[in-house]
Protein backbone atom coordinates (compact mmCIF):
# COMPACT_ATOMS: atom_id res chain seq x y z
CA UNK A 1 0.00 0.00 0.00
CA UNK A 2 3.19 2.76 0.65
CA UNK A 3 5.83 2.74 -1.11
CA UNK A 4 9.09 2.06 0.50
CA UNK A 5 9.98 6.03 0.50
CA UNK A 6 7.12 6.58 2.22
CA UNK A 7 7.47 4.25 4.86
CA UNK A 8 10.78 5.77 5.52
CA UNK A 9 9.22 8.99 5.92
CA UNK A 10 6.11 7.93 7.97
CA UNK A 11 9.67 6.16 10.27
CA UNK A 12 11.08 9.88 10.76
CA UNK A 13 8.07 11.58 11.52
CA UNK A 14 7.48 8.71 14.33
CA UNK A 15 10.60 9.74 15.46
CA UNK A 16 10.34 13.52 15.31
CA UNK A 17 7.21 12.88 17.67
CA UNK A 18 8.64 10.47 19.92
CA UNK A 19 11.58 12.96 20.25
CA UNK A 20 9.13 16.00 20.83
CA UNK A 21 7.21 14.39 23.38
CA UNK A 22 10.57 13.16 25.39
CA UNK A 23 11.20 17.07 24.93
CA UNK A 24 7.92 18.29 26.37
CA UNK A 25 8.00 15.77 29.60
CA UNK A 26 11.45 17.44 30.14
CA UNK A 27 10.32 20.27 29.92
CA UNK A 28 7.25 20.13 31.71
CA UNK A 29 9.10 18.60 34.58
CA UNK A 30 12.15 21.36 34.66
CA UNK A 31 9.37 23.53 35.05
CA UNK A 32 7.51 21.50 37.96
CA UNK A 33 11.16 21.62 39.77
CA UNK A 34 11.71 24.89 39.04
CA UNK A 35 7.89 25.93 40.91
CA UNK A 36 8.92 23.69 43.93
CA UNK A 37 12.05 25.32 44.42
CA UNK A 38 10.51 28.08 44.81
CA UNK A 39 7.91 26.88 46.91
CA UNK A 40 10.60 25.46 48.93
CA UNK A 41 13.04 28.94 49.01
CA UNK A 42 9.86 30.93 50.15
CA UNK A 43 9.22 28.66 52.86
CA UNK A 44 12.29 28.32 53.92
CA UNK A 45 12.51 32.34 54.37
CA UNK A 46 9.27 31.89 55.99
CA UNK A 47 10.78 29.74 58.39
CA UNK A 48 13.64 31.09 59.07
CA UNK A 49 12.57 34.11 60.75
CA UNK A 50 11.43 32.41 63.87
CA UNK A 51 13.80 30.27 65.68
CA UNK A 52 12.04 28.49 68.44
CA UNK A 53 13.96 27.45 71.75
CA UNK A 54 14.53 24.05 71.36
CA UNK A 55 17.30 21.60 71.99
CA UNK A 56 18.24 18.88 69.93
CA UNK A 57 17.06 15.33 70.78
CA UNK A 58 19.43 13.10 72.60
CA UNK A 59 21.15 11.26 69.34
CA UNK A 60 21.58 13.14 65.98
CA UNK A 61 23.55 16.28 64.92
CA UNK A 62 22.61 19.88 66.72
CA UNK A 63 20.17 21.67 64.78
CA UNK A 64 17.96 24.75 64.77
CA UNK A 65 14.23 24.46 65.00
CA UNK A 66 11.61 26.27 63.15
CA UNK A 67 8.24 26.97 62.93
CA UNK A 68 6.09 29.13 60.06
CA UNK A 69 4.80 32.32 61.13
CA UNK A 70 1.01 31.42 61.14
CA UNK A 71 1.75 29.02 63.31
CA UNK A 72 2.19 31.74 66.05
CA UNK A 73 4.91 31.99 68.71
CA UNK A 74 6.26 29.24 70.32
CA UNK A 75 4.80 30.13 74.02
CA UNK A 76 1.57 29.28 73.85
CA UNK A 77 0.99 31.62 76.91
CA UNK A 78 2.82 34.93 75.02
CA UNK A 79 4.87 35.40 78.22
CA UNK A 80 8.14 37.95 77.91
CA UNK A 81 11.24 35.69 77.86
CA UNK A 82 14.68 36.47 79.66
CA UNK A 83 17.70 34.78 78.46
CA UNK A 84 20.08 35.09 81.21
CA UNK A 85 23.79 34.05 80.14
CA UNK A 86 26.19 32.84 82.87
CA UNK A 87 24.86 30.13 85.28
CA UNK A 88 26.98 31.86 88.22
CA UNK A 89 25.82 33.18 91.65
CA UNK A 90 24.50 36.56 89.77
CA UNK A 91 22.58 34.43 86.80
CA UNK A 92 21.11 31.93 89.56
CA UNK A 93 20.22 34.97 91.69
CA UNK A 94 18.43 36.63 88.91
CA UNK A 95 16.91 33.11 87.48
CA UNK A 96 15.35 32.87 91.02
CA UNK A 97 13.86 36.25 91.30
CA UNK A 98 12.35 35.81 87.58
CA UNK A 99 10.81 32.70 88.50
CA UNK A 100 9.00 33.13 91.69
CA UNK A 101 7.79 36.61 90.24
CA UNK A 102 4.64 35.00 90.50
CA UNK A 103 0.93 36.61 88.58
CA UNK A 104 -1.91 35.08 86.72
CA UNK A 105 -1.15 35.67 82.43
CA UNK A 106 -3.64 37.68 80.81
CA UNK A 107 -7.09 36.67 80.92
CA UNK A 108 -7.22 37.12 77.02
CA UNK A 109 -5.06 34.16 76.64
CA UNK A 110 -6.85 31.28 74.95
CA UNK A 111 -5.11 28.66 76.98
CA UNK A 112 -6.81 28.28 80.24
CA UNK A 113 -3.70 26.52 81.49
CA UNK A 114 -1.71 29.67 80.86
CA UNK A 115 -3.78 31.31 83.84
CA UNK A 116 -1.17 29.46 86.72
CA UNK A 117 1.92 30.26 84.65
CA UNK A 118 4.09 32.71 85.55
CA UNK A 119 4.43 36.04 83.62
CA UNK A 120 7.93 35.44 82.40
CA UNK A 121 9.76 32.60 80.40
CA UNK A 122 13.29 32.46 81.88
CA UNK A 123 16.10 30.68 80.09
CA UNK A 124 20.11 30.42 81.59
CA UNK A 125 22.99 29.76 78.89
CA UNK A 126 25.46 28.33 80.49
CA UNK A 127 29.06 27.86 78.79
CA UNK A 128 30.64 24.46 80.89
CA UNK A 129 28.87 21.69 82.01
CA UNK A 130 27.72 22.97 85.30
CA UNK A 131 26.02 25.79 87.22
CA UNK A 132 28.57 27.75 89.63
CA UNK A 133 30.50 29.59 87.35
CA UNK A 134 33.38 30.10 90.06
CA UNK A 135 31.71 28.77 92.67
CA UNK A 136 32.93 25.12 92.64
CA UNK A 137 33.24 22.05 95.49
CA UNK A 138 35.93 19.45 94.95
CA UNK A 139 34.54 15.85 94.85
CA UNK A 140 37.88 14.18 93.86
CA UNK A 141 38.04 13.40 97.70
CA UNK A 142 41.15 15.12 97.89
CA UNK A 143 40.20 15.88 101.62
CA UNK A 144 38.96 12.96 102.99
CA UNK A 145 39.24 13.65 106.73
CA UNK A 146 37.16 17.11 106.45
CA UNK A 147 34.39 18.29 104.43
CA UNK A 148 34.96 19.41 100.41
CA UNK A 149 36.70 22.25 99.82
CA UNK A 150 35.48 25.15 97.75
CA UNK A 151 37.35 25.40 95.08
CA UNK A 152 36.65 28.99 94.11
CA UNK A 153 35.07 31.66 96.62
CA UNK A 154 35.28 30.31 100.26
CA UNK A 155 34.79 33.75 102.98
CA UNK A 156 31.43 34.71 104.18
CA UNK A 157 31.59 38.67 104.21
CA UNK A 158 28.56 39.56 106.31
CA UNK A 159 25.99 35.91 106.92
CA UNK A 160 23.37 38.43 107.49
CA UNK A 161 22.98 38.63 103.49
CA UNK A 162 22.57 35.31 103.21
CA UNK A 163 18.78 34.95 103.50
CA UNK A 164 19.08 38.52 100.98
CA UNK A 165 20.85 36.88 99.03
CA UNK A 166 18.23 33.53 99.15
CA UNK A 167 15.27 35.58 98.84
CA UNK A 168 14.25 34.02 101.85
CA UNK A 169 13.99 36.47 104.95
CA UNK A 170 13.20 33.38 107.74
CA UNK A 171 17.08 31.68 106.66
CA UNK A 172 19.67 31.99 109.42
CA UNK A 173 22.56 29.57 108.94
CA UNK A 174 24.64 31.18 111.55
CA UNK A 175 24.02 28.78 114.38
CA UNK A 176 24.54 25.74 111.75
CA UNK A 177 26.91 25.97 108.72
CA UNK A 178 28.53 29.78 109.38
CA UNK A 179 31.26 30.69 112.15
CA UNK A 180 33.42 33.73 112.84
CA UNK A 181 37.07 32.97 112.84
CA UNK A 182 38.35 32.15 116.14
CA UNK A 183 41.08 34.61 115.63
CA UNK A 184 42.84 34.28 119.06
CA UNK A 185 43.63 30.71 118.17
CA UNK A 186 45.43 32.11 114.81
CA UNK A 187 49.00 32.80 114.35
CA UNK A 188 48.52 34.96 111.49
CA UNK A 189 51.68 36.36 109.50
CA UNK A 190 52.15 38.97 106.87
CA UNK A 191 55.02 38.67 105.19
CA UNK A 192 56.44 41.99 103.90
CA UNK A 193 59.87 43.00 102.59
CA UNK A 194 62.94 44.37 103.68
CA UNK A 195 62.59 47.49 101.72
CA UNK A 196 59.79 49.00 99.77
CA UNK A 197 60.63 48.05 96.25
CA UNK A 198 61.55 44.34 97.76
CA UNK A 199 58.95 42.21 95.25
CA UNK A 200 60.85 38.57 95.52
CA UNK A 201 59.42 36.36 98.20
CA UNK A 202 63.30 35.51 99.16
CA UNK A 203 63.09 39.46 100.45
CA UNK A 204 60.64 38.80 102.56
CA UNK A 205 60.04 38.55 106.13
CA UNK A 206 57.38 37.39 108.61
CA UNK A 207 55.50 40.02 110.64
CA UNK A 208 52.41 39.31 112.86
CA UNK A 209 48.79 40.20 110.76
CA UNK A 210 45.92 41.72 112.87
CA UNK A 211 42.75 40.25 111.51
CA UNK A 212 39.46 41.82 112.06
CA UNK A 213 36.86 39.09 113.22
CA UNK A 214 34.15 40.90 112.30
CA UNK A 215 34.54 40.34 108.24
CA UNK A 216 35.95 37.26 108.44
CA UNK A 217 33.59 34.39 108.08
CA UNK A 218 33.67 31.13 106.84
CA UNK A 219 31.46 27.87 106.43
CA UNK A 220 31.17 24.94 108.56
CA UNK A 221 30.81 21.60 106.99
CA UNK A 222 28.99 23.52 104.02
CA UNK A 223 30.41 25.32 100.91
CA UNK A 224 29.42 28.33 98.85
CA UNK A 225 28.77 25.76 96.25
CA UNK A 226 26.20 24.02 98.34
CA UNK A 227 24.48 27.44 99.30
CA UNK A 228 23.89 27.90 96.03
CA UNK A 229 22.20 24.44 95.40
CA UNK A 230 20.12 24.42 98.54
CA UNK A 231 19.19 28.17 98.16
CA UNK A 232 19.36 29.83 94.90
CA UNK A 233 18.98 27.33 92.26
CA UNK A 234 14.99 27.67 91.73
CA UNK A 235 13.92 23.70 90.87
CA UNK A 236 12.61 24.49 87.72
CA UNK A 237 16.16 25.08 86.40
CA UNK A 238 16.83 21.84 87.02
CA UNK A 239 13.34 20.42 86.18
CA UNK A 240 14.24 20.45 82.76
CA UNK A 241 11.78 19.05 79.57
CA UNK A 242 13.48 18.34 76.52
CA UNK A 243 11.19 20.91 74.83
CA UNK A 244 11.84 24.00 76.61
CA UNK A 245 15.03 23.38 79.01
CA UNK A 246 15.40 26.37 81.26
CA UNK A 247 19.24 25.80 81.84
CA UNK A 248 21.12 24.96 78.69
CA UNK A 249 24.66 23.34 79.45
CA UNK A 250 27.48 23.52 76.89
CA UNK A 251 26.22 26.52 75.31
CA UNK A 252 29.10 29.42 74.94
CA UNK A 253 27.06 32.55 73.52
CA UNK A 254 29.08 34.01 71.53
CA UNK A 255 26.43 36.62 69.68
CA UNK A 256 23.20 38.97 70.40
CA UNK A 257 21.63 40.16 67.96
CA UNK A 258 18.49 43.20 68.27
CA UNK A 259 15.98 42.42 65.34
CA UNK A 260 14.40 45.86 63.88
CA UNK A 261 10.83 44.45 66.25
CA UNK A 262 12.94 44.28 69.35
CA UNK A 263 13.38 40.78 69.93
CA UNK A 264 16.93 39.64 70.34
CA UNK A 265 18.13 36.47 68.85
CA UNK A 266 21.24 34.93 71.16
CA UNK A 267 23.04 32.51 69.39
CA UNK A 268 25.75 29.81 70.50
CA UNK A 269 27.29 27.75 67.72
CA UNK A 270 24.31 26.78 65.33
CA UNK A 271 21.87 27.01 68.53
CA UNK A 272 19.55 30.27 68.54
CA UNK A 273 17.20 31.50 70.78
CA UNK A 274 15.26 34.39 70.97
CA UNK A 275 14.70 36.64 74.01
CA UNK A 276 12.74 40.04 74.59
CA UNK A 277 15.40 41.23 77.53
CA UNK A 278 19.48 39.73 78.00
CA UNK A 279 21.08 39.71 80.92
CA UNK A 280 24.86 39.43 81.00
CA UNK A 281 26.22 37.90 84.10
CA UNK A 282 29.83 36.46 82.24
CA UNK A 283 33.23 37.28 83.89
CA UNK A 284 34.47 40.60 82.60
CA UNK A 285 37.11 39.04 81.00
CA UNK A 286 34.77 38.08 78.37
CA UNK A 287 33.09 40.71 77.94
CA UNK A 288 36.82 42.38 77.75
CA UNK A 289 37.45 40.32 74.13
CA UNK A 290 35.69 42.30 71.87
CA UNK A 291 36.78 40.20 69.10
CA UNK A 292 36.64 36.44 70.26
CA UNK A 293 34.15 36.37 72.89
CA UNK A 294 31.18 37.34 72.60
CA UNK A 295 29.51 39.87 69.37
CA UNK A 296 26.80 42.01 70.07
CA UNK A 297 24.89 44.26 67.57
CA UNK A 298 24.34 47.33 67.94
CA UNK A 299 27.47 47.50 69.68
CA UNK A 300 27.66 47.68 73.35
CA UNK A 301 28.26 51.60 74.43
CA UNK A 302 31.35 53.41 73.95
CA UNK A 303 31.37 54.83 77.64
CA UNK A 304 30.84 51.35 78.78
CA UNK A 305 33.65 49.54 76.63
CA UNK A 306 36.08 52.32 77.72
CA UNK A 307 34.77 51.43 81.35
CA UNK A 308 35.64 47.27 81.00
CA UNK A 309 38.85 48.66 79.65
CA UNK A 310 40.24 50.43 82.11
CA UNK A 311 39.81 47.84 84.77
CA UNK A 312 41.34 44.33 85.25
CA UNK A 313 40.88 41.08 85.41
CA UNK A 314 43.32 39.42 88.25
CA UNK A 315 45.14 36.36 86.94
CA UNK A 316 45.29 34.05 89.61
CA UNK A 317 44.94 29.81 91.07
CA UNK A 318 44.24 28.46 94.14
CA UNK A 319 45.53 25.43 95.68
CA UNK A 320 45.79 22.75 98.11
CA UNK A 321 48.98 20.74 99.45
CA UNK A 322 48.36 17.82 102.02
CA UNK A 323 52.08 17.52 103.70
CA UNK A 324 53.29 14.93 106.16
CA UNK A 325 53.12 17.38 109.10
CA UNK A 326 52.36 20.91 110.06
CA UNK A 327 55.00 23.15 109.74
CA UNK A 328 53.66 26.68 108.70
CA UNK A 329 51.87 29.53 110.35
CA UNK A 330 48.10 29.18 110.77
CA UNK A 331 47.60 32.54 108.39
CA UNK A 332 50.23 33.93 106.41
CA UNK A 333 50.03 36.36 103.04
CA UNK A 334 52.32 38.55 101.03
CA UNK A 335 50.51 41.33 99.40
CA UNK A 336 52.27 43.78 96.72
CA UNK A 337 50.67 46.52 95.09
CA UNK A 338 48.78 44.30 92.11
CA UNK A 339 48.09 41.13 93.60
CA UNK A 340 48.28 38.51 96.72
CA UNK A 341 49.37 35.36 97.97
CA UNK A 342 47.50 34.08 100.92
CA UNK A 343 47.86 30.57 102.55
CA UNK A 344 46.03 29.49 105.47
CA UNK A 345 45.83 26.00 107.69
CA UNK A 346 42.95 24.58 105.53
CA UNK A 347 42.93 21.70 108.60
CA UNK A 348 42.34 24.61 111.36
CA UNK A 349 40.81 27.36 109.94
CA UNK A 350 37.93 25.23 108.32
CA UNK A 351 37.47 22.31 110.59
CA UNK A 352 38.57 23.93 113.87
CA UNK A 353 40.47 20.61 114.60
CA UNK A 354 43.53 20.46 116.16
CA UNK A 355 46.88 18.27 115.47
CA UNK A 356 45.83 15.60 117.80
CA UNK A 357 42.89 14.95 116.00
CA UNK A 358 43.51 15.16 112.63
CA UNK A 359 44.38 12.96 110.09
CA UNK A 360 45.72 15.00 107.27
CA UNK A 361 47.55 18.58 107.40
CA UNK A 362 46.29 20.26 104.37
CA UNK A 363 47.16 24.42 103.65
CA UNK A 364 45.42 26.15 100.84
CA UNK A 365 46.37 29.35 99.05
CA UNK A 366 45.60 32.09 96.31
CA UNK A 367 47.92 32.80 93.84
CA UNK A 368 46.32 36.63 92.76
CA UNK A 369 47.85 39.02 90.10
CA UNK A 370 51.54 39.66 90.40
CA UNK A 371 52.67 36.72 92.44
CA UNK A 372 50.96 34.56 89.94
CA UNK A 373 51.45 36.10 86.78
CA UNK A 374 55.81 36.17 87.69
CA UNK A 375 55.67 32.75 88.42
CA UNK A 376 53.22 30.80 86.47
CA UNK A 377 52.94 31.97 83.17
CA UNK A 378 55.11 31.86 80.64
CA UNK A 379 56.76 34.50 78.13
CA UNK A 380 54.22 34.02 75.55
CA UNK A 381 51.56 33.83 77.94
CA UNK A 382 50.98 30.58 77.80
CA UNK A 383 50.38 28.41 80.94
CA UNK A 384 52.93 25.72 82.50
CA UNK A 385 52.23 22.34 83.78
CA UNK A 386 50.27 21.85 86.90
CA UNK A 387 53.48 19.93 87.40
CA UNK A 388 55.64 22.81 87.26
CA UNK A 389 53.69 25.29 89.20
CA UNK A 390 53.29 22.98 92.51
CA UNK A 391 57.36 22.71 92.30
CA UNK A 392 56.96 26.59 92.15
CA UNK A 393 54.79 26.55 95.24
CA UNK A 394 56.68 24.19 97.06
CA UNK A 395 60.03 26.13 96.38
CA UNK A 396 58.14 29.35 97.78
CA UNK A 397 57.26 27.57 100.97
CA UNK A 398 60.64 26.22 101.19
CA UNK A 399 61.88 30.16 100.90
CA UNK A 400 59.62 31.00 103.87
CA UNK A 401 60.39 27.73 106.10
CA UNK A 402 63.75 26.95 105.38
CA UNK A 403 65.00 23.27 105.40
CA UNK A 404 63.24 22.71 102.69
CA UNK A 405 60.40 21.05 104.80
CA UNK A 406 58.09 21.69 101.85
CA UNK A 407 59.42 19.94 99.46
CA UNK A 408 60.48 16.77 102.22
CA UNK A 409 56.80 16.68 103.40
CA UNK A 410 54.38 16.76 100.53
CA UNK A 411 52.57 14.33 99.87
CA UNK A 412 49.87 15.28 97.12
CA UNK A 413 48.44 18.98 95.56
CA UNK A 414 44.92 19.85 94.01
CA UNK A 415 44.98 22.65 91.96
CA UNK A 416 42.44 25.06 89.84
CA UNK A 417 43.54 26.96 87.46
CA UNK A 418 40.89 29.50 87.04
CA UNK A 419 43.39 31.46 84.34
CA UNK A 420 43.38 28.54 82.38
CA UNK A 421 39.29 27.98 82.21
CA UNK A 422 38.25 29.49 78.62
CA UNK A 423 34.94 30.41 80.12
CA UNK A 424 36.62 32.31 83.24
CA UNK A 425 40.37 33.51 82.23
CA UNK A 426 41.20 35.12 85.29
CA UNK A 427 40.19 34.12 89.33
CA UNK A 428 38.34 37.98 90.24
CA UNK A 429 38.27 41.25 89.17
CA UNK A 430 40.46 43.81 90.71
CA UNK A 431 38.00 46.78 91.12
CA UNK A 432 34.07 47.49 90.65
CA UNK A 433 33.64 48.44 87.29
CA UNK A 434 32.04 51.60 87.80
CA UNK A 435 28.61 53.26 85.93
CA UNK A 436 29.41 56.75 84.08
CA UNK A 437 28.11 59.58 85.59
CA UNK A 438 25.85 60.38 82.14
CA UNK A 439 24.54 57.03 80.33
CA UNK A 440 24.23 56.45 76.89
CA UNK A 441 20.52 54.88 77.63
CA UNK A 442 17.67 57.65 78.08
CA UNK A 443 15.98 55.17 79.96
CA UNK A 444 15.52 55.52 83.92
CA UNK A 445 16.87 52.66 86.22
CA UNK A 446 16.79 53.62 89.27
CA UNK A 447 19.01 56.07 91.15
CA UNK A 448 22.38 57.27 89.49
CA UNK A 449 24.29 54.90 91.80
CA UNK A 450 28.10 54.19 91.60
CA UNK A 451 28.75 50.39 90.99
CA UNK A 452 26.10 47.64 90.54
CA UNK A 453 24.50 45.89 87.43
CA UNK A 454 24.18 48.70 83.73
CA UNK A 455 21.69 48.82 81.32
CA UNK A 456 23.81 48.55 78.44
CA UNK A 457 20.54 49.13 75.24
CA UNK A 458 17.33 50.58 76.09
CA UNK A 459 14.62 49.58 77.87
CA UNK A 460 16.56 47.31 79.97
CA UNK A 461 16.56 45.12 76.81
CA UNK A 462 20.27 44.42 77.64
CA UNK A 463 21.71 44.64 81.20
CA UNK A 464 25.02 43.40 82.32
CA UNK A 465 25.41 42.48 86.48
CA UNK A 466 28.05 39.58 87.93
CA UNK A 467 31.20 39.80 90.02
CA UNK A 468 32.81 42.91 88.46
CA UNK A 469 29.53 45.02 88.68
CA UNK A 470 28.66 44.20 92.37
CA UNK A 471 26.10 44.88 94.71
CA UNK A 472 27.56 46.38 97.30
CA UNK A 473 29.63 48.55 94.70
CA UNK A 474 33.13 47.92 95.92
CA UNK A 475 32.12 44.14 97.11
CA UNK A 476 34.16 42.43 93.66
CA UNK A 477 35.29 39.41 94.14
CA UNK A 478 32.68 38.18 96.81
CA UNK A 479 29.89 35.74 96.03
CA UNK A 480 27.74 37.86 97.84
CA UNK A 481 28.14 41.11 95.59
CA UNK A 482 27.73 38.69 92.38
CA UNK A 483 24.88 37.08 93.91
CA UNK A 484 22.96 40.26 94.63
CA UNK A 485 24.01 42.26 91.70
CA UNK A 486 22.21 39.64 90.04
CA UNK A 487 19.27 40.10 92.00
CA UNK A 488 18.98 43.96 91.50
CA UNK A 489 19.79 43.73 87.48
CA UNK A 490 16.41 40.95 87.45
CA UNK A 491 14.51 43.64 89.60
CA UNK A 492 15.51 46.50 86.77
CA UNK A 493 13.90 44.03 84.28
CA UNK A 494 10.95 44.07 86.12
CA UNK A 495 10.51 47.06 86.85
CA UNK A 496 10.94 47.98 82.96
CA UNK A 497 7.91 45.14 82.96
CA UNK A 498 6.11 46.57 85.33
CA UNK A 499 5.81 44.55 88.06
CA UNK A 500 7.46 46.74 90.04
CA UNK A 501 6.82 50.11 90.66
CA UNK A 502 9.81 51.85 91.69
CA UNK A 503 13.41 51.78 92.44
CA UNK A 504 12.22 51.99 96.03
CA UNK A 505 10.49 48.96 96.11
CA UNK A 506 13.69 46.76 94.70
CA UNK A 507 14.87 44.31 97.63
CA UNK A 508 17.89 45.27 98.49
CA UNK A 509 18.03 47.88 101.45
CA UNK A 510 19.66 51.22 100.60
CA UNK A 511 22.02 50.85 103.30
CA UNK A 512 24.08 48.23 101.49
CA UNK A 513 24.34 51.00 98.33
CA UNK A 514 28.01 52.77 99.37
CA UNK A 515 28.86 56.01 98.12
CA UNK A 516 31.97 56.40 96.16
CA UNK A 517 33.98 59.38 96.41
Amino acid sequence: MFSSQDKRGMGSSRKYGRILIILIIISGGCLMAVINVSQNLLSLETHARIPINQEEEADGPTRNFYRPKDDGDYDPCDRKRVIIVGAGASGLTAAKRLITQQRAAPQSSSNPSCQNQPPIHVQIMEASSGFGGRVQKDTSGFSHDFYPPDLGASWVYDPARLALMAQNPSLDLSHKHVAPVTLPDFQAIKMVPNDDDASDIHELHPRSMDMHADDNHLWVNYTWYDFLHDHIVHPALIGNSKRQQHLVYNCPVDRIIQHKDDSILVGCGKREFLADHVLITVPLSILQDQQHAITFSPPLPRRFRRQIAQSKMWQGMKIFLEFTRKFYYDVFEWRPDDGEMDFWDYSMVYTNKRLSDRKQNILAGYYIGEPFQSRFLLPNQKQMSEKDMVQIVLDDLDQVFGRKRATRNFIKHKIVNWSANPFIRGIYSNQAVLRPKKLDNGDDDGPRRVGGPQQLWKRCKLVVAGEAFPVPPHHNGWVDGASLSGLHAAEMILRRLGYIESADDFSIPQDLWETAD
